[in-house]
């Protein structure tokens, strides 16, 4: 399976992770490698925690769209 990343720079350094097939799921790191790392931890718990209530993973129906509206 592939779920779509989201890292988002942040101000202050590092980044702010999210995976749209998981909302619950937020991490922050400092670098993008660790981003990757935390990233594959972060999945396998959440695949995890569905499969142990009798649920199954998500699937995505395609990359999300990332649009960059002004204000």
């Amino acid at each position: 399976m592939q779920y779509s990343v989201i890292l988002t720079p942040e101000p202050e350094g590092g980044f702010t992770i999210t995976i749209p097939a998981f909302p619950e799921y937020v991490g922050f790191a400092d670098t993008e490698q660790e981003a990757v790392d935390l990233v594959h931890e972060g999945i396998a718990f959440e695949i995890e925690r569905l499969r142990t209530r009798g649920q199954s993973p998500p699937t995505e129906a395609g990359p999300p769209r990332i649009l960059v509206v002004a204000a």
